[in-house]
């Protein structure tokens, strides 16, 4: 993650959206839907989620696939990762230069947001 704009910096919707990622949530889905897992989330956190459906369902994921899991409070990003993780591996979510979550499948944010350090993550690394 980055370090916190210094006064007086331009601060870009993309770093708003990622400082605003690292905010604790809690988190208790109880066979929940997905789709309303993330809208929990995005709203949460005050942020827009752009979740290409297409896509996953490509890869056997719906807005009802169910989940469950719980834990401590932490930083959205990571319940994000949690949650993605658990729905399916080939997940992947980046901040686009707008400020918005992109949710779609690691293939489609590989092409969309290229990166040639990518090592693993579903991403919680810089918006790019």
């Amino acid at each position: 993650a980055k370090p916190p704009p210094s006064v007086g910096s331009i601060v870009s919707p993309a770093d708003i959206t990622l400082q605003e990622l690292q905010s604790p949530i809690t988190w208790v889905f109880e066979n929940n839907r997905l789709w309303a897992v993330l809208d929990y989330i995005g709203n949460t956190i005050w942020r827009n989620f752009f979740i290409d459906w297409r896509r996953l369902s490509a890869v056997g994921v719906t807005e009802d696939t169910r989940i469950s899991g719980t834990g401590e409070p932490k930083p959205a990003s990571e319940v994000l990762d949690t949650v993605l993780g658990t729905v399916s591996d080939d997940l992947a979510w980046r901040i686009d230069n707008f400020g918005i979550v992109v949710i779609s499948t690691r293939e489609v944010i590989g092409r969309m947001f290229p990166s040639p350090d990518e090592a693993g993550g579903t991403g919680a690394d810089a918006p790019e």
